[in-house]
């Protein structure tokens, strides 16, 4: 539970765009602050994810009670959109975001920003250069502009494995100030977890961040959570502080990005350098393609044969490649292929090609 408001998440650029989920945290936290809170609170945590293709909207919410009878209420959300150009992995799109904070005695603040970003997309790996601009309240009720540059990369190193790093530089009013943010992700069966590190330079310099955290997936429909870290101060007033939290949440919708449907791939030797891939979708689209390790994840165009098979000749040699198709602007499999999430908004299965 952050109780800073933080602009750096928002302006330092899209993520992957992920699954879709909606779930209830019932959870418990504890907080140390320099000079505002220090203590144990109950709390009740709304999260709703939605995403379609390459645009996404997160919401989230938050409500605790401190055992010393004290209140905060929060709540921030986000909205991102892209659009490819050509088939070579470079994508522009807007991002716009904020988050509000109110606590007991009427202490509020809040942040909202928005603006373009230029991402350059692999399979494997993604970097985005954006800017931003927007508004903050402070704690004492003034507002001030606020104006921002990130560039972050995400790569995806193994299985389930992913780390990011990135660099946002921001001029609120008078105040300058850069931060530098570092984060590795893991997903091993059931469970899940990430540690991040950051730093800053500038006005706002502090000691170093960092927070780390663990889910378990109890159920399908529940999972175990565990957080703690420090925060630095931000620039709506807020000192910096310590954390730990954790509870228990509860999914009313979780859906990975869907596969298709049954029936499947079937893998013909043209030659001894080509071969035919025939590829059974069913769903109603305008054109499919696919890609693949094999080209550097560039969509390549299939052709329809009608009852929802689809047809294209590669000069591919025997081995192991890893593809996805593409149905306008989502990421899927053929009809009964089972992949797995890639980390990057869409799945991916392992295509085998013998000899002739």
């Amino acid at each position: 539970m952050r109780l800073g408001a933080a602009l750096c998440a928002l302006l330092a650029g899209a993520p992957p765009l992920g699954a879709q989920d909606a779930s209830l945290l019932l959870g418990a936290s504890h907080v140390r602050y320099a000079d505002s809170l220090n203590g144990t609170a109950g709390a009740l945590g709304v999260h709703l994810g939605l995403g379609r293709g390459l645009r996404a909207l997160t919401l989230d919410g938050t409500s605790s009670r401190f055992t010393s009878g004290e209140w905060a209420v929060q709540g921030s959300g986000q909205v991102t959109a892209l659009w490819p150009i050509g088939s070579r992995g470079v994508l522009i799109g807007l991002a716009g975001g904020g988050a509000v904070n109110d606590f007991q005695d009427g202490i509020a603040s809040g942040t909202a920003a928005g603006g373009p970003l230029l991402a350059f997309r692999t399979r494997r790996a993604q970097i985005v250069v954006g800017a931003s601009g927007g508004a903050f309240r402070t704690i004492d009720g003034l507002w001030s502009p606020i104006a921002s540059g990130s560039v972050r990369g995400y790569w995806a190193l193994a299985r389930g494995v992913t780390i990011d790093a990135g660099a946002s530089g921001s001029l609120a009013d008078s105040v300058r100030f850069a931060d530098f943010t570092g984060q590795i992700r893991f997903a091993v069966s059931r469970l899940r977890g990430g540690l991040l590190v950051g730093a800053r330079a500038g006005d706002l310099a502090d000691r170093p961040w960092w927070s780390a955290d663990l889910a378990w997936d109890v159920a399908t429909p529940v999972t175990l959570e565990a957080s703690a870290g420090r925060y630095p101060q931000d620039i709506t007033g807020f000192t910096d502080g310590v954390y730990a939290q954790g509870g228990l949440r509860i999914y009313a919708l979780r859906r990975s990005t869907p596969l298709a449907r049954p029936a499947g791939l079937v893998v013909e030797r043209v030659d001894a350098r080509h071969v035919r891939l025939r590829i059974r979708y069913r769903r109603a689209v305008e054109t499919l393609q696919i890609a693949g390790d094999w080209n550097g994840w560039m969509p390549t165009r299939l052709t329809p044969r009608g009852s929802g098979e689809w047809v294209i000749e590669l000069a591919l040699a025997p081995g192991s490649y890893q593809y996805a198709l593409v149905a306008g602007d989502d990421w899927v499999l053929p009809d009964g292929v089972v992949g797995v999430d890639d980390g990057f908004g869409g799945p991916v299965a392992r295509l085998l090609v013998g000899g002739g």
